[in-house]
């Protein structure tokens, strides 16, 4: 799957990168895993393990909403009370784990995120004119309800 990179062996250290698809799985199992690789070399001495991740864009992606942005979760439904609007708050957990976050709220009718980001419902506009997003727990939030 290309996840060990830059692997090699000298005076029986083996060494390798192992590289994951997000930020967030340096904590999961793919991360134990990680770690425990290497064990069934024979006669080898030590290993060492650099652990990173590489988020890898669309390009589809990259050529509709611009240079820069790598994935998009998107959450619908057309009833209520799902979680449609808990799961995205949700997204301040990818912030510390090195992830770069923005959260796009477009209901129309009932725009909550900004309350349950704890932003209020007032955008900044910088000199040049333009609306910045306000910030909570890293996570850049553009609302219907701002």
């Amino acid at each position: 799957m290309g996840m060990v990179q830059n692997l090699e062996v000298h005076g029986g250290v083996v060494t390798f990168d192992y590289v994951l698809t997000t930020p967030a799985a340096l904590e999961g199992p793919h991360a134990a895993r990680g770690r425990g690789s290497g064990q069934k070399v024979p006669r080898r001495q030590g290993r060492q393990i650099k652990m990173t991740a590489n988020v890898k864009a669309s390009a589809q992606l990259s050529n509709i909403l611009g240079p820069g942005i790598k994935n998009v979760i998107a959450v619908g439904s057309g009833k209520g009370g799902v979680g449609k609007s808990t799961s995205p708050a949700t997204s301040r957990c990818l912030w510390p784990r090195g992830a770069k976050v923005g959260l796009m709220d477009a209901d129309v009718y009932g725009p909550n995120q900004p309350q349950m980001m704890g932003v209020g419902l007032s955008s900044h506009v910088n000199k040049d004119n333009k609306m910045e997003p306000p910030t909570a727990f890293g996570v850049k939030i553009m609302s219907m309800g701002s």
